[in-house]
């Protein structure tokens, strides 16, 4: 039965996300660790590019604030506006919705990566010539980033497969990568239904890529520490390191916050990680108590349209 708020995913990525961003690609735990120290906290950092000087890391935010989405976040929710628009996921509608949102004098302002570049140089030319299978042969966690709003919509696991097919196949191509996007959403479409947190976490290890289930087993094991997680498995934004680290950190917590937050200090590309460990997080824990605080709702730039947004998207039964 579908018995728990669909939106749940989308809302926890939206919050750690934010939440990560002022942290996002610094390397350096040493460096980390002082800025906590010095901030009082880790959360909702404006970033800081002297935070970065001197350190490993990339400062790619000079006009972000406390509060803002990084691109992972923006993709995550313009999938979401693209389809309370559209009544569902339609792959040309939101090839459209990118390339506005992401090309120069578009909505979005900051660092453009990898995958994120690909796919505007694709599309180019008329729209109607543009192929739906667009993705690139890249293996980074925006590929996840559709994945909490497809959830939101698509209850039936056998609609939800098609869907997130569909999605991956617009911003990359490789197998795997579109298999862990599958993998993800069958896992949090199993919390949504009520199952329990062990149950979901396994189901999605098995459905990983054969290459990747052995480093993801590997990682969840035990409580390892976060210096631990960061010396054996990396922080980096390939999905064979995101995922087993991401699902290490929802082992090793107790509440949202506290993964959020392991999360970050973790250092590395904390925002990438934010689309599984938010999503997986929330979709568990839920809004309040040991779920998202309310008080992190608000410190969204974009909670108001956030939650008009939350309102228009219904899960679809066809």
């Amino acid at each position: 039965m579908w018995n728990r708020d669909s939106c749940l995913p989308l809302l926890g990525v939206l919050v750690a996300d934010a939440a990560s961003l002022g942290l996002h690609w610094l390397y350096d735990r040493g460096r980390i660790a002082d800025v906590v120290q010095r901030e009082g906290g880790c959360v909702f950092l404006t970033p800081d590019a002297a935070d970065y000087q001197d350190a490993a890391g990339y400062f790619g935010y000079p006009d972000k604030s406390s509060g803002d989405q990084s691109g992972y976040g923006e993709t995550a929710l313009l999938a979401a506006e693209v389809m309370a628009a559209e009544g569902g996921w339609n792959s040309a509608a939101y090839q459209r919705a990118f390339v506005r949102h992401f090309s120069a004098g578009g909505r979005y302002q900051g660092y453009i990566d990898r995958p994120t570049r690909a796919l505007l140089e694709t599309l180019q030319g008329p729209a109607e010539d543009w192929p739906l299978e667009s993705g690139c042969d890249d293996e980074q966690t925006p590929a996840l980033a559709t994945v909490p709003a497809l959830c939101a919509c698509y209850p039936e696991p056998s609609d939800l497969a098609l869907k997130v097919r569909d999605a991956a196949a617009v911003s990359h191509r490789l197998p795997e990568v579109q298999q862990a996007a599958q993998a993800l959403a069958h896992s949090l479409n199993l919390l949504l239904r009520g199952a329990p947190l062990a149950q979901a976490l396994q189901v999605m290890v098995d459905d990983l890529p054969g290459a990747w289930q052995e480093r993801a087993r590997a990682a969840c094991e035990g409580r390892p520490g976060l210096d631990e997680l960061a010396e054996q498995w990396g922080t980096g934004c390939a999905l064979h390191e995101s995922i087993p680290v991401s699902l290490a950190l929802i082992r090793r917590a107790d509440s949202y916050s506290r993964a959020i937050t392991d999360n970050i200090l973790l250092g590395g590309d904390s925002c990438g990680r934010a689309l599984l460990v938010g999503a997986l997080a929330a979709a568990h824990w839920g809004v309040g108590e040991k779920g998202i605080p309310v008080g992190w709702l608000l410190r969204l730039n974009e909670h108001q349209r956030i939650a008009r947004l939350l309102g228009r998207l219904t899960p679809l039964h066809k």
